[in-house]
Parts: structure tokens; sequence; C-alpha cells
């Protein structure tokens, strides 16, 4: 199964899953940041006012009504065909 979230919607905050900033992109009002997390990337967009820096680790709030879309790994082909 594949989890979308829209990178936006993925706060930084105590309490949640833990990761370690890989890279970072300063993008004037919000900062793109490229989280690792148990070994999977995450794309997450924060407020260029309280990003963190490459290398710090970091927790990351994903609130399930975030979730944009479920479908299986092996594709939507079956889906939208």
């Amino acid at each position: 199964m594949v989890v979308v979230v829209r990178p936006e919607t993925v706060r930084l905050g105590a309490g949640g899953v833990r990761g370690l900033v890989r890279d970072a992109a300063y993008m004037g009002a919000f900062t793109r940041l490229w989280v690792e997390v148990n070994g999977v990337t995450l794309r997450v967009d924060v407020p260029s006012t309280q990003s963190p820096q490459i290398g710090d680790e970091v927790e990351l709030e994903l609130p399930r009504d975030a979730l944009a879309l479920e479908y299986p790994a092996e594709g939507l082909g079956d889906l939208i065909e």
C-alpha cells in the first residue's frame, strides 16, 4: 500500500515520528525539507521561520485527515481504466 500526503500538511512537532533532515531548499515563504524516516524519504514543506538544518533530527506529525490518497502499491491501472 502507498500513502500519499501533501507535503504542506506534515507538521514539525513533538510526539510525532522521528526523522533526519537530509536536504533543505529555501523557497521563500516556506522551506522544503527531505526527511528520512525509517529508510523512507518524505518531502515536507514548513514555514521558513521554523526550518531546521540539514542533519537535524526532527519529529513529524502526520495528521490523519491530511491523507490525500491511499492505493495499492502495484498501481492504479485497474482502477482508472
